[in-house]
């Protein structure tokens, strides 16, 4: 049988998003290719972490971000906006639920 998602011209980008959804939200799979964001590496403020990584479009945004928990850097929650973040080359951003960044 064939699914809808096949018979439709743009089934195959249906099928790749899909793929995608299930490996970052379902599996928790983080291996495979995420924007990327080029940072030196260091310690940075988060909420200008979030500005320069233009994942917040405001610092009231970017605080409410962190304040709110939504920010984790390789795993770990970032809800201190007075603690500096440690970023290294390989480091991955995640922004509320559906934001991801891989340090380069």
């Amino acid at each position: 049988t064939t699914t809808a998602s096949e018979l439709h011209p743009k089934g195959a980008a249906a099928k790749r998003a899909g793929d995608l959804f299930l490996r970052l939200f379902s599996k928790k799979d983080i291996s495979g290719p995420l924007p990327a964001v080029h940072l030196k590496p260091g310690a940075y403020d988060p909420v200008k972490l979030l500005m320069v990584i233009r994942a917040a479009s405001s610092r009231s945004e970017a605080r409410r971000l962190v304040g709110g928990r939504a920010m984790e850097v390789d795993g770990l929650v970032v809800n201190n906006l007075q603690l500096e973040v440690l970023i290294k080359s390989g480091s991955v951003i995640r922004v509320g639920k559906k934001k991801f960044f891989r340090v380069l």
